[in-house]
């Protein structure tokens, strides 16, 4: 396997966390993880705190914290056994472009993101930036029933990082992950976790009313405008009345964008329209749960450097630099790039994050489902 250009290699900061909001960007994450009077569902005491000896960025870089973007496998024929590609439990992979897809992908290529090792650890990292961005796990104020035990659902659980981490907090609560590709692990994990495959837009093998607390996060490629709909009903579904849902999702148009990553950003932004896919939908979180009847829905976002002014700044810059790498697959021919002027690109913006100070936004939305059941 050929390496990557040593300007293609990026490494998260070994030194613990600092982060200090200073002008043009905001930051309302903070290591201290304190409670927001003005924010009505902040939670409370362990939820959300961070050590000042970055501990967060210790366990991801046991993810791999040395990234490779770029030409790890290239070469390889697109469909050739690929032995850094993984046959995930139930998944036939397929490479394309040096990334391993699935069959369910080449049937329906809405989803653009490959499933992989380099996407897994992608996914890992993304889960300790949005724990950072949003001071902790979840936002609902739900900690103390949390304490005494609870029923969770985390939907499009991924890799199943959340439900470990709080399976591990809260050990008398009682967590299951759902996810369309069986990601997660299947043999080694907590007495209170289990993973199930299912699809959401087909409907959540689970009877009406089944759990206190339902998470979903990160799901903005996975549904269609019209899907969104279908999936908040099947969420409110099985929450048990008085039961709180949370959605988190990270806007993927980004803000005070340079050229180079500008011209990625709006052909990434055009081939999700092109899927009927809305790629702020987390702006409109909040306004999709009230329409629904939820109580006491409330919204908020963290504003976040993206590789400039922190450590955490740089840690956002190589996230975002990954997915540029993770749609290459599916970019790369509507750019009218080859491999090489791909990479460029990234390696331009990775230098424009600085120039331009680019900032992105990840929303949360929570709500409440009422005790009387008219829903």
């Amino acid at each position: 396997l050929r390496t990557v250009p040593s300007q293609l290699q990026l490494q998260l900061p070994l030194r613990s966390l600092t982060v200090t909001a200073t002008a043009p960007y905001t930051l309302s994450s903070k290591l201290s993880g304190a409670r927001r009077d003005s924010d009505p569902v902040s939670s409370g005491k362990r939820n959300g705190s961070f050590s000042s000896t970055g501990s967060n960025i210790s366990t991801a870089r046991r993810f791999g914290m040395r990234l490779n973007v770029g030409k790890r496998d290239e070469g390889r024929e697109s469909g050739e056994a690929c032995p850094l590609t993984p046959s995930f439990k139930g998944n036939k992979i397929k490479v394309i472009e040096g990334r391993g897809f699935n069959d369910d992908q080449m049937k329906n290529p809405r989803y653009m993101l490959p499933v992989d090792h380099e996407e897994m650890d992608r996914l890992n990292m993304q889960h300790y930036a949005i724990k950072y961005h949003l001071q902790g796990n979840f936002q609902a104020p739900i900690e103390q029933a949390l304490d005494e035990g609870i029923d969770v659902l985390d939907v499009g659980c991924g890799t199943g990082i959340w439900s470990l981490e709080m399976a591990a907090e809260y050990p008398d609560s009682r967590f299951v992950g759902t996810d369309v590709a069986a990601t997660y692990p299947s043999d080694i994990h907590p007495r209170n976790v289990k993973f199930v495959r299912a699809d959401t837009t087909k409907g959540l093998p689970f009877p009406d009313k089944s759990f206190d607390f339902v998470y979903q996060r990160s799901m903005t490629l996975c549904y269609t405008l019209d899907q969104w709909e279908f999936v908040i009903d099947e969420l409110i579904r099985v929450t048990k009345p008085g039961g709180w849902i949370q959605l988190v999702e990270i806007d993927m148009r980004f803000d005070s964008r340079g050229p180079q990553f500008t011209q990625w950003n709006e052909t990434f932004l055009r081939a999700m329209r092109s899927r009927s896919i809305d790629g702020s939908i987390g702006v409109r979180l909040s306004s999709r749960l009230q329409y629904r009847g939820l109580h006491q829905v409330a919204t908020n976002s963290s504003t976040f450097p993206c590789g400039w002014g922190s450590e955490m700044g740089v840690y956002n810059g190589n996230l975002t630099l990954m997915a540029m790498g993770a749609t290459r697959p599916a970019l790369q021919g509507a750019m009218g790039l080859c491999a090489e002027e791909y990479y460029g690109m990234m390696r331009e913006a990775k230098k424009e994050f600085c120039e331009f100070a680019t900032t992105g936004n990840t929303w949360y939305a929570v709500g409440k489902r009422p005790m009387w059941d008219y829903i």
